[in-house]
């Protein structure tokens, strides 16, 4: 990505409804939403090509507090599919009262979706369904895991259709907007991730996004709805202890092909599940043999938790946290470890639930503990159960979003660093199957639990946001009115901050975090020097960061940020001796500040041999004049004692009495001879 498409695009807000966007190349109508897309918080609004061309587009605007998936938008870019939405830009643009606001542009002007409500019905036809739905959706997915990606919003309300076209084939719509998954209604999720908060399901895989096609597909071919009225809870629970097929078909009943893939999709055992090279078979004509279903866990007898019996383990744990304080006299009291040994034959269980009783001794007995006990058991029983910690739910993956979610709309984050710091959550980690992704959140998460603990720049709360969110933006109140994803962005709005203006502060707590989180390497090593107590050191540290950052980007000139430093620099100068190699600094610092090369400014102080020489000379000079001022003392101490000029004096007397002498000598000499 080239310098020139980083450079922000400002421009100021009005009452206009009209946003120029990308340079003037696109315009944004603000007023033109799509009422029939349902986006949650995501605005989607009509757009067009100025530049004559014309082309219709749609932008989705996105949330400032729910943080887009920037890290696969370059991946999704390159994919040119008929069944996905075309990406062909993103801006950053000032929307009226409401500040920065990120954008998605996309090819197409597709104003309605299959339907909006969660759960439908829509009575398709089998065949209309392999046309119009099947065949786009298998291209679509065919496509995304080619490149990796996993989109996480397949559901009829983002099933978009042509109203203009006499098919039905549907486009597959907007997966970047929101985080993963964020906006899929809980029925579409497997129940694992649908027990978690939107903001908290993080990354899913392909089999969840096969999940959700077939509950897509349940929900266009069926005529009703067996669940019409049924609370959320409900709905899981029927899906924990009959099924997901059940739960969703009813009464109905397909036949042939239809009914394979749907059952091939909507098993609830991931590994059961349909693969994608599963349905291109079956596409091709191939019977598949229905897989082996896993014997589902049942209890003989029930256990009792707040007042109510349970057979399952699954639905035991999704109710744990409804009070936690309850859960640790389950676990005491010995009647969670007799239900497990004598009423459930399920092996794997109980060597869960030991391992869980000897961790508990690693856990402080703190006025948290049933919180963390809640969670900790709640994994324990259900694997697939999201993390439940005072009302806050989640996987992972997506406690990092929820942690800014949280920060940014100033919600109460003492149970987030609650979590940090306890140990369960690394408990937790370590009784998981390892794999490469859990193994860096493993990581981050140890990692943060260090850094939550310090008060340093570059570490704290601010450091773990970033650790932990790697797709959020800078959060600093100084870059409050933009949106900065990379160092590179920053130093493009840095420039503009530093025109005309020298006193601006441009490294705190969340700048500093950002950039050593984003640009580690080149950042990290000059840390001590921001955090150093002495002025010097903080600005020379800083002028290394920001050259660091132009050199390795291979930016362009910062005119601005160069008189920036230069304004700032009298307290390094301060620290040189030599008030000649003082003007020397300043005329060459001077020289490269008008061309904005932070390097060749930070080049000057980083040559070891100006300081040593300057202190050499300082050492030089500091001996001389401890002699100068020693001989002082002398001549002092000896006009003190009345000394001084006594051996001069003697001797100028000795040799006036020496003339005088002989004179008289000469003279005597003289008197006799003439006498």
């Amino acid at each position: 990505m080239s310098q020139e498409e980083l450079q922000p695009n400002l421009h100021t807000p009005s009452n206009d409804p009209i946003i120029s966007c990308l340079g003037g190349d696109i315009s944004l109508l603000m007023d033109a939403v799509y009422a029939g897309l349902h986006k949650g918080s995501i605005r989607v609004c009509k757009a067009q090509r100025t530049n004559g061309v014309g082309e219709q587009l749609m932008a989705y605007v996105c949330d400032r507090s729910l943080t887009p998936r920037h890290l696969i938008e370059a991946k999704y870019s390159k994919i040119n599919n008929p069944h996905l939405l075309k990406l062909v830009a993103t801006d950053v643009v000032d929307w009226p009262e409401e500040g920065r606001k990120y954008v998605y542009f996309y090819s197409g002007s597709y104003q309605k979706a299959l339907s909006v409500e969660a759960a439908s019905a829509l009575g398709w036809k089998p065949d209309e369904v392999m046309n119009g739905v099947v065949n786009p959706i298998v291209s679509a997915l065919t496509e995304l895991r080619n490149k990796d990606i996993v989109h996480g919003e397949i559901w009829t309300g983002n099933m978009l259709v042509d109203s203009v076209a006499s098919s039905k084939q549907i486009i597959l719509g907007d997966c970047l907007s929101l985080p993963h998954s964020y906006n899929l209604p809980f029925i579409y999720e497997p129940v694992g991730r649908a027990l978690a908060d939107p903001i908290g399901r993080g990354a899913g895989d392909i089999s969840d996004d096969l999940y959700a096609f077939g509950v897509s597909l349940a929900m266009i071919l069926r005529t009703s709805d067996p669940m019409q009225g049924a609370s959320k809870g409900e709905i899981i629970t029927h899906k924990i202890e009959k099924g997901t097929y059940s739960t969703l078909i009813g009464k109905d009943r397909f036949n042939g092909a239809i009914l394979e893939l749907l059952r091939g999709l909507l098993y609830d055992d991931p590994v059961q599940r349909w693969t994608l090279d599963d349905i291109l078979e079956w596409r091709d004509g191939r019977r598949l043999s229905p897989k082996q279903s896993t014997k589902r866990v049942t209890s003989s007898r029930p256990i009792l938790f707040n007042d109510k019996k349970y057979n399952r383990p699954e639905l035991l744990a999704k109710d744990l946290h409804e009070k936690p304080t309850s859960v640790s006299y389950l676990v005491e009291n010995e009647d969670l470890a007799q239900w497990i040994d004598r009423a459930i034959e399920d092996k794997t269980i109980k060597v869960r639930v030991e391992q869980l009783f000897k961790n508990l001794e690693l856990i402080d007995r703190n006025h948290f503990y049933n919180d963390q006990l809640t969670a900790m058991l709640g994994v324990t029983l259900y694997p697939e159960a999201p993390i439940s910690y005072k009302n806050n739910h989640f996987h992972l993956g997506g406690f990092g979003k929820m942690l800014t979610h949280a920060y940014l709309m100033e919600k109460d984050i003492q149970p987030f660093t609650e979590i940090l710091k306890g140990g369960f959550i690394l408990q937790i980690i370590q009784n998981m199957k390892m794999n490469p992704i859990l193994s860096t959140l493993r990581s981050r998460f140890d990692a943060a639990r260090t850094l939550l603990s310090q008060a340093l720049l570059g570490s704290g709360l601010e450091r773990c946001l970033y650790l932990l969110n790697p797709e959020s933006h800078c959060l600093s109140p100084i870059l409050e009115s933009y949106y900065v994803r990379s160092p590179e962005e920053m130093m493009n709005i840095f420039e503009m901050l530093c025109e005309g203006n020298s006193n601006i502060t441009l490294f705190d707590r969340h700048t500093v975090s950002f950039l050593s989180v984003k640009d580690r390497k080149n950042i990290d090593a000059y840390l001590p020097d921001l955090r150093a107590p002495e002025s010097h050191r903080r600005v020379l540290g800083q002028m290394r960061v920001l050259a660091a950052i132009q050199k390795r980007g291979n930016l362009k000139g910062f005119p601005n940020i160069a008189n920036w430093l230069a304004s700032n620099l009298n307290q390094v100068y301060a620290q040189f001796h030599d008030n000649v190699k003082k003007e020397k600094l300043k005329n060459a610092v001077n020289d490269f500040k008008t061309e904005g090369n932070l390097s060749k400014i930070s080049a000057l102080f980083d040559d070891p041999k100006l300081y040593q020489s300057d202190m050499n000379n300082f050492y030089q000079a500091m001996r001389y004049y401890k002699q100068l001022e020693k001989e002082k003392l002398e001549i002092k101490t000896r006009i003190a004692k009345n000394q001084v000029g006594f051996e001069t004096g003697n001797q100028i007397a000795s040799l006036i009495s020496l003339v005088i002498a002989m004179f008289i000598v000469v003279i005597s000499i003289y008197t006799n001879f003439t006498g």
